[in-house]
């Protein structure tokens, strides 16, 4: 799992709570929250407003949070729908197949 530090970003081995720094060329997976407007206001937190959450698109990232074009190692099941041995995600241009069976 990827988090940001008191000294920058930082990698946590989840089994065993040890942390490290991204590896150079390390690759991620990075979320960015999606709203849209809806014709028809609601209240929220006192206030009128038409935008709703839309969901999350995830794009791969480097440690600071910068688009790539290379592919993570790995693709939790979470981040989409898997169909078969691929995993189906929301991405920035669109819905993105990514191979879970490494073919």
């Amino acid at each position: 799992m990827q988090v940001e530090g008191a000294q920058g970003v930082v990698i946590i081995d989840l089994a065993s709570g040890a942390t490290r720094p991204p590896a150079r060329g390390e690759v991620f997976w990075c979320g960015e929250a999606v709203n849209f407007q809806y014709r028809e206001s609601y209240q929220a937190n006192g206030e009128s407003t038409k935008s709703r959450r839309g969901g999350t698109l995830i794009h791969p990232c480097a440690a600071d949070g910068s688009p790539t074009d290379a592919t993570p190692q790995h693709l939790a099941r979470s981040l989409g729908a898997t169909v078969g041995d691929r995993t189906i995600v929301a991405g920035p241009d669109g819905l993105v197949a990514y191979d879970r069976a490494g073919g």
